[in-house]
């Protein structure tokens, strides 16, 4: 079996074992999400998040390969038996101090456009059946986003651009729009809405507002996506949900 193979497997196994992990956490929307009425988390909609990411995880592999990007540095570790444990711990780091200057950042961008984001249907303040609710919620879904976003779209977007010269100016055209995508990704969620056409109808300072509050969170995770690897920057997304839920 090929290492990219054994690599799936093995983060694949983990995305399983999160989605299962859902079935006792109830819901995955929780109070405070326009969307909760809409999208209703049972059986079934386990079995679709576990197909789902499975399907963006191994597409995202490949890709990541293809455009030697890092995916999964510490599995791939793990599995030719490199060193890892000073790796791991300077990756943690990186992770956790990301996570604590986004988490900042993003309060500073948010008192800044206060006036415009408290127009929102969606609240910023979560309510949680437990704290397992709580922990089984975050990891999942910053799991699936990081994922579908990093791993995947920013991999496409490089794959999309390998004509571009220089080199650098292709990195920047993936991470401007990968953070445009995952800005627009949680924008109907935060507007209560479900369509383009009502979408065009909020005010464009609320929409810039938006983009420049979920941009921020996207180009940081994407950053230590590149430099350190999926591992880390699924962590640092799930440090920082749990720090915006406080």
């Amino acid at each position: 079996m090929s290492l990219e193979n054994k690599v799936f497997l093995i983060s694949g196994a983990v995305v399983v074992i999160s989605a299962i992990l859902l079935l006792p956490a109830g819901s995955i929307f929780v109070s405070g999400q326009s969307l909760e009425k809409f999208i209703p988390l049972g059986a079934s909609g386990i079995f679709v998040y576990i197909i789902s990411s499975l399907i963006l995880l191994y597409l995202g592999i490949k890709l990541a390969v293809y455009t030697r990007s890092y995916d999964f540095p510490f599995i791939r570790r793990i599995l030719t038996k490199a060193s890892l444990r000073n790796n791991l711990l300077d990756a943690l780091k990186h992770s956790l101090f990301s996570a604590i200057i986004v988490w900042l950042a993003l309060i500073g961008i948010r008192n800044i456009f206060s006036s415009f984001l408290k127009t929102l249907p969606y609240s910023f303040y979560y309510g949680y059946n437990n704290i397992f609710h709580l922990l089984a919620v975050n990891w999942s879904s910053s799991l699936f986003e990081e994922i579908a976003f990093h791993l995947l779209l920013f991999n496409l977007f490089l794959l999309i651009f390998g004509f571009v010269k220089p080199k650098h100016l292709r990195s920047f055209l993936a991470y401007l729009l990968t953070a445009v995508v995952f800005s627009f990704y949680f924008i109907p969620e935060m507007l209560g809405v479900l369509s383009v056409p009502q979408i065009m109808e909020v005010p464009h300072s609320l929409i810039l507002s938006l983009f420049v509050y979920n941009g921020t969170l996207g180009v940081v995770l994407n950053i230590l996506y590149r430099k350190e690897g999926l591992e880390s920057a699924v962590i640092a997304h799930f440090v920082l949900n749990l720090l915006l839920r406080m």
